[in-house]
């Protein structure tokens, strides 16, 4: 009886260990997609950096640097995936695949299968993205 009780026990800190995990990386991965939105949004341009104190000016400028936008004002169009996230409770690595398009008719420009990667460290009690990446793309027009 008592064998079954600690197994019961054991199982239970498991599941509990489990679900708290994934709520906690469901949470790191919304946050790190709303920034990178954001910057989508902003251009990347820094004085409009809201998350200032999650991301450096650089990273978040450098999300969108690559000479994507040929005028602020083109419509923008972005569909993600979800996040892949993992991480350690004190640091994360996550990952967001997404595709976005702007422009409108023949000015139209599309990127496919854009990956970006984002490692956080938790600094005095805050979520920071320390380093921004992007990964490989797939085709795009």
């Amino acid at each position: 009886m008592l064998n079954f009780c600690r197994k019961r026990r054991l199982l239970s800190g498991l599941l509990l260990f489990a679900l708290v995990y994934l709520a906690y990386g469901h949470y790191l991965g919304q946050m790190t997609e709303e920034v990178m939105l954001s910057a989508f949004a902003e251009r990347g341009y820094v004085e409009n950096n809201k998350y200032s104190n999650m991301i450096s000016d650089e990273n978040y400028n450098y999300m969108v640097i690559s000479g994507r936008f040929d005028e602020p004002q083109t419509p923008l169009y972005i569909t993600q995936k979800r996040p892949f996230v993992v991480h350690w409770f004190c640091g994360a690595y996550v990952g967001i695949k997404f595709n976005f398009s702007y422009g409108e008719g023949k000015t139209m420009a599309s990127y496919e299968d854009i990956t970006m990667n984002f490692i956080l460290k938790l600094q005095n009690g805050q979520w920071y993205i320390t380093n921004v990446e992007e990964g490989p793309r797939g085709g795009g027009g």
